[in-house]
């Protein structure tokens, strides 16, 4: 088991170069993310502060917070997890070793659990600690806040496993149609755009005007209470935690882990299939066929490899 989660950390962390190639990337990382908190710690604690002044808002404006970041971690999830499950290379070499497949899918959740619980417990624990300060909150609210993230998990996670296998079907298809790929990237890259707009301009006027009626208005307040009760199952994890309501928490459990058995179970079947494809693909091998394409073809699929050499990642296109 711990061979495994140690081979499935080169998988995610490795990466090329030397040491200080290395070091260097960490530390670009180490700061961005500092940087991301300390903005999203800056934007959580001003609206909190301005909404105080309405009754009943800061509560279900904590949870659309964490519900968008909920939804974040379960982008970031599935997407770890495909490279985790669904990797080509990964499947290949596990097929020459005598593991079985309950071993495998193990020992990739344990891991996936452990890069969830960082990257959670770094987004959601500074916002934990800024409402209990600005709210008032006892000690052990911030001793109850290091266990948000892992029971974050089993909805969170679950949720990944679901879509998973789906996100895989969905990218090998995109590296098959390089003309698909580049119109969902301009689609995105546009849709980023409009929303970037948006948001920067509700931003300047909440931060720089001063002027929260421009996105809080009566009726707005009204609508974020009453959509709170829509965000099932986090409304009933924020109010275990938050609110001290601990019946709420078996709720959330019930649900949460009926997710995450769904997922698991899909994660385990799916995993099974393409191990079992590719130890009947390494037994029938047959000869390679030779390809013979027009030159024209040939240098146009070049160039478009080029722009989109990044096959795991649909917004190569825009980062060019």
């Amino acid at each position: 088991m711990l061979t495994l989660i140690a081979k499935d950390f080169k998988l995610l962390f490795s990466a090329e170069g030397g040491v200080k190639k290395k070091l260097l990337s960490s530390l670009a990382t180490l700061l961005m993310a500092a940087f991301a908190v300390g903005i999203e710690i800056f934007i959580f604690t001003t609206i909190l502060e301005k909404l105080q002044q309405y009754n009943n808002a800061s509560l279900p404006f904590l949870t659309l917070f964490l519900f968008i970041i909920s939804c974040l971690m379960i982008l970031i999830d599935t997407m770890r997890a495909n490279k985790l499950f669904f990797n080509e290379k990964d499947i290949e070499q596990l097929v020459r070793r005598p593991v079985t497949n309950a071993q495998i899918v193990a020992s990739k959740l344990v891991f996936l659990f452990f890069s969830h619980y960082v990257m959670t417990f770094l987004l959601v624990y500074p916002v934990l600690v800024s409402y209990g300060l600005l709210i008032g909150k006892p000690m052990m609210f911030y001793y109850a806040g290091v266990f948000y993230p892992a029971l974050s998990f089993l909805f969170e996670g679950g949720v990944a496993l679901v879509l998973v296998y789906p996100y895989k079907l969905l990218s090998d298809f995109l590296k098959k149609h390089t003309i698909v790929q580049f119109v969902l990237a301009l689609l995105l890259m546009v849709g980023g755009c409009v929303v970037y707009n948006y948001v920067l301009g509700l931003f300047m006027e909440l931060v720089v005007n001063n002027n929260i009626n421009a996105i809080f208005t009566k009726n707005s307040i009204e609508a974020l209470i009453n959509a709170r009760s829509f965000f099932v199952p986090l409304n009933f994890l924020v109010d275990s935690f938050f609110t001290g309501k601990t019946v709420r928490l078996f709720s959330y459990v019930c649900i949460a882990g009926g997710v995450f058995i769904l997922g698991g179970s899909l994660i385990v079947f799916s995993f099974a299939y393409l191990r079992s494809v590719a130890i009947s693909q390494k037994a029938g091998k047959t000869k390679d066929v030779l390809d013979i394409t027009n030159p024209l073809v040939a240098l146009i699929k070049k160039e478009l490899f080029l722009l989109f050499k990044d096959s795991n990642n649909i917004l190569s296109f825009t980062g060019l």
